[in-house]
């Protein structure tokens, strides 16, 4: 006789409760969405700035990581970091320069889709309520050929923010999102409306992303919000 032993536990096959509720809300959700981080400018540190002006060879590369995580919730919907192999990765080139790639356009990162549903709000009326928690690391910089580390930390950020958004239905205009920064709305979603613009296969927004830091970034979180399961 063959004995066969599962090894699901009390979510079924699954085996976790972040894997089954990501699951149920792929199979059973309401809304669609997915972000990308649309680059225009990095800034460098100003010896490295320098060592470009002087036409040194320069390298860089860019971890982007995010968490995605459902308000009242202790898990997450979608997890992209370093420590785990799962961060984006995307060179420089790759995001300002991308004809010395051979590229037609630049490698914008897409650091999430994920679903969200009704009947899993923490209220039975208003919006859908998520955070996403974006962190770019610095990078190991390279000048012709050799790292440079004088002013390099490990582990240290080029941007990281925490943004909470809520995502409703307009009757009328169809989709709306509102959103707010961590550092000004704490736990919760801010007032401020996010940039409604054309877009095929749902609603398009986009929300400033900056850091004023050098080096820092320049950049759009574009997100599209469809319909999903309807």
């Amino acid at each position: 006789a063959f004995v066969h032993r599962s090894h699901s536990g009390h979510y079924g096959i699954v085996n976790s409760e972040e894997g089954y509720q990501n699951l149920s809300r792929f199979l059973f959700g309401d809304v669609r969405v997915d972000g990308v981080l649309e680059v225009r400018k990095i800034t460098l540190p100003p010896r490295i700035e320098k060592a470009m002006k002087d036409k040194k060879k320069i390298r860089a590369s860019y971890h982007f990581e995010t968490v995605v995580r459902p308000r009242g919730a202790r898990y997450d919907l979608s997890r992209r970091v370093v420590d785990e192999g799962s961060a984006v990765f995307r060179t420089f080139d790759e995001l300002l320069k991308p004809e010395r790639e051979g590229l037609a356009e630049a490698r914008h990162p897409h650091l999430f889709s994920t679903y969200l549903s009704v009947k899993n709000r923490t209220k039975s009326q208003g919006p859908l309520v998520f955070s996403i928690d974006l962190r770019i690391q610095v990078p190991e910089y390279e000048v012709d050929g050799f790292l440079f580390l004088d002013d390099h930390i490990k582990g240290s950020s080029l941007l990281r923010v925490t943004l909470h958004l809520a995502v409703d239905r307009d009757d009328a205009n169809g989709w709306e999102i509102r959103y707010g920064f961590d550092d000004t709305t704490p736990g919760r979603p801010g007032r401020t409306k996010a940039e409604r613009v054309g877009g095929t296969g749902g609603m398009v927004f986009r929300i400033p992303i900056t850091s004023s830091t050098r080096p820092g970034i320049d950049a759009t979180l574009r997100l599209t919000a469809s319909a999903w399961n309807t």
